[in-house]
């Protein structure tokens, strides 16, 4: 079966988050932090005591920083957005490419690599061109791309089959159904299996106002007690990088308004920015957008987050847990260390 339809919880756990969202949301991340924990301290350790820095597991490129949800737990959603509009320069597009074609030390980059964080990649009408070169440039990484579906077609959904490994669409909606355009996909999909044989598709019905987390107090629905603490360990800053259009390197996808920057691309490449100032890095300085000395790295970052994210500003009143594919692959790593 090339698509799935998918419910966390099936028709119980859509109705828990659309009539208790409050509570399922908190005990969700509870569970979450208990079940965490172990494997975070011992992905860290590991982190920290190998001969050289080990690299990211997942690399999210965002080209436009827009979408056109109405997601009340995103402040990036079409009515809440307060970022300035920018857009990728197809230069920086090609130089993040070119670079992760020989990141791990001259061979291209093998995790995962996609097209959007806190954006819909689809309003971006380079997307195809892009995702080619990519497919192109870099054949042993997993190429994922995430979407609400609303900008779908059965063309579209042709021309992606071969570029991309897996599509998720975030079927947002009042109703426990599929929204039109997703229909019309999945029909078409279905019709025809033969087309998407490389291809995974994953639609998640998602409750359209559920609450998730408070992405450190921006969150519309979802503002929370701005002063506390969350002592629980992350491993984004040891397993991902999110690339903002401006070319500037941001803490991690729950930065949804682009607040930090830990490097940017017009004076660092992707490898020098992920070791910072790292004694086992390049041992190069590290800028900011505007070509001034950066203190805050990620090398500064992963030290502050060794005994929990309590350790840093940002961090500290954020209660998201790690990214469901960096966080399976931290367990394939420890496994492998067995």
């Amino acid at each position: 079966m090339p698509i799935r339809v998918f419910n966390y919880g099936g028709a119980a756990g859509w109705y828990i988050r659309k009539y208790l969202g409050g509570l399922s949301s908190a005990y969700w991340y509870r569970l979450q932090y208990v079940l965490r924990r172990r494997p975070s301290q011992s992905y860290i350790s590991y982190f920290h005591s190998a001969a050289e820095v080990p690299p990211p597991l997942s690399i999210a490129i965002e080209t436009l920083d827009r979408c056109n949800g109405t997601c009340p737990f995103c402040p990036a959603n079409i009515r809440d957005e307060r970022r300035p509009f920018a857009r990728m320069e197809d230069s920086v597009f090609e130089k993040i490419v070119e670079e992760l074609a020989v990141f791990q030390g001259g061979a291209p980059f093998s995790g995962r690599v996609l097209l959007s964080i806190n954006n819909e990649p689809f309003l971006d009408k380079r997307l195809l061109q892009q995702q080619q070169l990519l497919r192109e440039k870099l054949p042993a990484a997993f190429i994922q791309l995430y979407t609400n579906g609303s900008l779908l077609t059965p063309a579209v959904m042709d021309a992606l089959a071969p570029l991309v490994d897996l599509l998720i669409v975030d079927n947002y909606s009042m109703e426990m159904k599929l929204n039109p355009p997703v229909q019309a996909v999945y029909d078409h999909v279905q019709a025809h299996p033969e087309r998407y044989r490389k291809m995974q598709i994953t639609v998640q019905l998602r409750y359209a106002n559920e609450i998730l987390s408070n992405r450190n107090g921006t969150a519309p629905n979802k503002k929370g007690d701005p002063a506390a603490e969350v002592s629980a360990y992350c491993t984004l800053p040891f397993t991902d990088m999110n690339v903002f259009p401006t070319g500037n390197v941001g803490l991690c996808c729950n930065d949804t308004l682009e607040t930090t920057c830990l490097g940017n691309l017009r004076y660092n490449s992707l490898p020098e920015i992920w070791q910072g100032h790292d004694p086992r890095g390049l041992g190069r300085l590290i800028y900011d957008a505007d070509g001034q000395t950066l203190q805050t790295t990620f090398s500064e970052v992963r030290r502050m987050m060794e005994h929990g994210r309590n350790g840093h500003p940002f961090c500290k009143r954020c209660d998201s847990v790690d990214i469901g594919y960096s966080f399976g692959r931290v367990k394939d790593v420890l496994k492998q260390m067995k």
